[in-house]
């Protein structure tokens, strides 16, 4: 369904635009914001923030992503990922594109104890 269409809907009155609904530009589609249900280990609210992961795949493949929509918890810090995210996430870090930037990370170890 297109978004003229979804708009002759809503003026017709079948259907209402939640208040959260978002549009950046004209040509834009329509965006709802993701819910998130309670957290699973505290119960607490899980609301949307943007955050920094750090993705790996695997041994070798190390990113990180800034702004990943993601669910929080805002008890105990949860992070909950959406499907539609993970997926994009793993397109990116597979992508051909080179990165916005490209880092140093040093690699430590701790001594065997005992």
């Amino acid at each position: 369904m297109d978004v003229q269409k979804i708009e002759r809907l809503v003026i017709q009155r079948k259907y209402a635009f939640s208040k959260h609904a978002e549009r950046k530009r004209e040509t834009d589609m329509i965006y709802m914001p993701r819910v998130y249900h309670q957290c699973h280990f505290c119960g607490g609210e899980v609301l949307e923030k943007k955050i920094k992961v750090d993705y790996r795949w695997g041994e070798d493949l190390i990113a990180i992503i800034e702004n990943v929509p993601t669910g929080v918890c805002q008890i105990c810090g949860e992070q909950y990922f959406k499907s539609e995210i993970v997926k994009e996430m793993e397109r990116v870090v597979h992508s051909k594109e080179s990165p916005k930037k490209v880092i140093e990370v040093p690699l430590r170890e701790l001594a065997a104890s005992g």
